[in-house]
């Protein structure tokens, strides 16, 4: 994404933001809904991650459970 549009971010990490934000606006949302959410959907570390900010967890482990995670649209 960064390297397809050089200058429309600051840098990387400027890019990854935009990426995880639609993420984390998701995740809220379903929080909001489910406080106990990633610990029931994802895992405990997911949910510890998540909040000190960090969605890398959420990424890692939907990857690794791909099909078996039973929430679809955070699969995608």
């Amino acid at each position: 994404m960064y390297k397809s549009k050089p200058k429309r971010y600051n840098d990387v990490e400027g890019a990854k933001n935009i990426l995880d934000s639609s993420l984390e606006k998701y995740v809220k949302n379903a929080k909001a809904q489910d406080r106990q959410y990633l610990s029931n959907v994802v895992s405990q570390n997911a949910e510890k991650n998540f909040k000190y900010g960090s969605v890398n967890e959420i990424v890692a482990e939907a990857a690794v459970l791909g099909d078996k995670l039973e929430d679809k649209f955070l699969l995608k």
